[in-house]
């Protein structure tokens, strides 16, 4: 085969090949010639990226064999370049993406272009024609046979046509390999536009060349000097192609420098505290004859302001220690001594490891009013007893079939009026004042004044029937009842109402708001977490000691979906679904008082110091969160007769627990031993610890809040001024009665119980599924009206109901 002397091949006649010098420039490779006779040509290269085309030693030689016609007239310069319609190219593989792509570029060039799918029919077909190709183009791997494993098989027959590599791997580990396993070259992505185009031909015409090159370097011996000359020139090239890695080397270190410079910054911060210290001593030296200077006079706080300091979180405590520091420095009034200690308090509040959490155990027992009971109190019951992140438990596979149908339709509730909607807008709602049916209707108001249902197309008839069903799977207890979840519900509604921003939430997650508040206690047995820990209930068991309640309530809250109401969540799409999960389970997890000063400080951080984004997912479901945990504590903010009412249902129901751990032998819990629990003061503690800073905090993003604020410190008020039990007698008697109209009765068996609640049934029957079999001796059959219930140890039911 020779070079072309007009057109390229069998082309359209338009169409020509570029030369190799003009496929060399559009590489990113310049030429320059010297005038002076004989002198050798340089080469400046400048490397490109895209699309690689790389080469072996050989190949690289090649590439230049178009130069040297400076000496050999038989090697010089074509004027038209390579004929590419006289060559036989075989593509051996099947990946069309490259391979297709190279087929294209050079029948367009009027090439012989051999496909060969499998690697059997590409050897076969070498063996039988050693000298019948003029270049072969494989695939890596081709039917499972790696193109190196050809290449050995077919060398030593006589075939010595030149390997081309195609693969869609990119990366110089890839070339590498390549041609260690005797390709002359790898071509790889992307596979298409001008410069692959131009790749590809400068890559053939460089290997032709190449062996064209060799063959006349064998004949003519007197052009060995051409060639040390071209070895030079490679040379060259390689040296230019090396430092542009070095470049890239440069690069990975500057990033590795900026990486061991931040890691530094500790040992410089330590450093400036070292030199601090020093220069604090010779000051010292140098006063040593004068008398010390006056200390400042202690500031009396107010009680607010001690409360805020004893649950001031380490990162608080960074960022008003800072912001005192800029005032004072603004107003250059900052001696040198303390700026230091100020400074080193920041850098030992930032070694502490968890900056959200407030040291307060030392602190509380500062605070008026708190004796020993009343912090054992706040720390069990408000701050977390172990580090155990608590996983969702799913609920057990059930053989009840979901109803196909709603059980409970809109027209068979109460008819409501205007006014009752909007009461349900008012803080000072009475939940007392209304009948079970009532909650039930006024929920389903909620829902469809926020256009909930409209804007999901939800059922009106299947969420009442829903509401109905979680409203009976409430325990009739004095405080966790259904009427303190549509209480915190109500709040909920109320405090999205009064949003300015609610229009940045979707429908679904003010959907997951109202229904997280309305099952956020479904099935509370009337025992805190702590009494099912200590008592080790088979919820505990279930949920591992974490978050106890918390799990079982919202895993109660999806069985119910998933078997009583599984047509209300129809209307979702498979990804709202797992959105609305995601959503309720995260809400109904963060009424965990274990981790109330923890939200209390991450939520006042953030309203103090970066200001939420409704625009983002994650701020809005931070801030909703928020709410839901301040509105399950929302009794401290309602008209004092209100909140009077549901301070005796939590004492009752704290009392009732100290007697049945009495009656187990387990320690009693703080603020529920009936012969020393204060009322007074575990309401006053829990207003100014547990509910003050949150309000607070809440009600600087919704205005409207700031009254809830007011009624929060008249209630407070109102406590404070109570003298003995005799206040707390005389204030119940004017108050209505703490019996709910529909409540469980004490005196009632609890066979009767189980008959007569669903709640219980389904409990049951998730336990025998989940925890038992127990069968045989020492088990206790339960029945109810409408079938098999399970059977439990007696022991287990005793803990379970208590």
């Amino acid at each position: 085969m020779k070079p072309a002397s007009k057109k390229v091949g069998g082309g359209p006649s338009n169409v020509k090949t570029k030369k190799p010098k003009d496929l060399l420039r559009g590489q990113g490779l310049s030429k320059t010639h010297k005038t002076t006779a004989g002198s050798t040509s340089a080469l400046t290269v400048t490397p490109t990226v895209t699309p690689i085309v790389a080469y072996g030693n050989e190949g690289t030689n090649a590439a230049h064999a178009s130069n040297v016609g400076d000496s050999d007239p038989n090697l010089e310069e074509s004027d038209e370049g390579l004929d590419f319609s006289t060559l036989r190219v075989m593509i051996a593989g099947k990946e069309e993406h490259c391979n297709g792509a190279v087929r294209s570029i050079l029948r367009e060039h009027g090439t012989t272009v051999v496909d060969v799918p499998t690697s059997r029919e590409a050897i076969d077909m070498l063996l039988a024609e050693p000298d019948g190709f003029d270049f072969i183009l494989c695939d890596m791997v081709l039917g499972g046979v790696s193109f190196s494993s050809i290449v050995q098989e077919i060398r030593p027959a006589g075939c010595q046509t030149p390997f081309i590599a195609l693969t869609i791997t990119p990366g110089t580990h890839t070339v590498s390999k390549c041609l260690k396993s005797g390709a002359v070259g790898c071509i790889q992505p992307p596979f298409s536009g001008e410069q692959f185009r131009n790749s590809l031909l400068l890559r053939l015409e460089a290997t032709w060349w190449k062996r064209r090159a060799q063959m006349l370097k064998t004949a003519a011996a007197a052009n060995n000097g051409r060639f040390v000359s071209l070895d030079g020139k490679l040379s060259g090239m390689k040296h230019d192609l090396e430092r542009a890695w070095k470049d890239i080397d440069l690069q990975t270190a500057e990033l590795e420098k900026r990486d061991h410079e931040i890691l530094t910054l500790k040992s410089r911060v330590s450093e400036l505290q070292k030199d601090l210290r020093r220069e604090r001593e010779r000051e010292r030296e140098q006063l040593t004859q004068n008398s010390a200077p006056a200390a400042e006079e202690p500031v009396e706080l107010s009680p607010a302001q001690k409360v805020q300091e004893v649950l001031e979180t380490p990162l608080q405590k960074v960022q008003r220690r800072v912001r005192e520091m800029i005032r004072s420095v603004r107003d250059e009034r900052m001696e040198k001594g303390s700026f230091e200690s100020k400074l080193g308090e920041i850098s030992k509040c930032l070694a502490t490891q968890d900056l959200h959490k407030p040291d307060m155990l030392a602190n509380l027992t500062s605070l008026p009013g708190m004796d020993k009971g009343m912090v054992d109190w706040v720390m069990e019951e408000y701050t977390p007893h172990n580090n155990v992140l608590a996983a969702l438990e799913g609920m057990p596979e059930t053989s009840t079939a979901p109803q196909k149908e709603p059980t409970v339709h809109r027209s068979q509730l109460p008819p409501l009026m205007p006014s009752d909607i909007e009461g349900l807008k008012l803080w000072s709602f009475d939940v007392w004042s209304k009948t079970t049916e009532e909650l039930v209707a006024l929920g389903a108001a909620m829902f469809e004044n926020l256009g909930i249902i409209q804007n999901l197309s939800l059922s009106e008839d299947g969420l009442v029937t829903f509401l109905s069903i979680v409203s009976e799977n409430y325990f009739k207890n004095p405080y966790h009842n259904f009427r303190h979840a549509f209480d915190v519900t109500q709040t909920i509604f109320t405090m999205i109402h009064h949003m300015p921003f609610k229009d940045k939430f979707t429908p679904l997650e003010l959907f997951a708001a109202l229904i997280s508040g309305w099952c956020h206690d479904v099935g509370h047995p009337g025992k805190t977490n702590v009494f099912q820990v200590n008592a080790e209930t088979q919820l505990a068991l279930i949920y591992n000691d974490v978050a106890v309640l918390e799990n079982h309530h919202a895993a109660r809250t999806f069985h119910i979906l998933q078997n009583d109401a599984g047509w209300l969540l129809s209307p979702l799409t498979p990804s709202d679904r797992k959105e609305f999960r995601r959503l309720v389970i995260k809400w109904i997890l963060a009424t965990d008082m274990s981790h109330h000063f923890q939200t209390v400080s991450e939520f006042s951080t953030r309203v103090e110091n970066n200001p939420f984004d409704f625009s983002k997912t994650e701020d809005r479901c931070f801030f909703m969160e928020g709410l839901i945990h301040l509105a399950d504590i929302s009794n401290a903010f309602k008209p004092y007769h209100v909140s009077f009412n549901w301070s005796k249902r939590v004492q009752e129901e704290f009392l009732a627990q100290g007697d049945r751990e009495k009656a187990l032998k387990l320690a009693v819990s703080p603020n529920m031993d009936r012969s020393s629990a204060d009322i007074k003061k575990m309401n006053l503690g829990f207003i100014d610890i547990i509910v003050a800073p949150l309000l607070r905090s809440v009600a600087r993003c919704i205005p409207e809040m700031r009254r809830c604020v007011s009624e929060m410190e008249n209630n407070r008020a109102q406590w404070g001024g109570r003298r003995s039990l005799e206040d707390d007698v005389k204030a119940a008697e004017e108050v209505e009665d703490c019996t709910p109209p529909e409540g469980l009765d004490p005196s009632e068996s609890f066979e009767d119980i189980v008959a007569d609640n669903t709640a219980v049934m389904s409990v049951m029957n998730v336990f025998q599924q989940a925890m038992l079999p127990l069968n045989g001796n020492g088990t206790t059959s339960v029945r109810s009206r409408t079938g098999y219930v399970g059977d439990l140890e007696s022991a287990d039911l005793d803990l379970l109901t208590s």
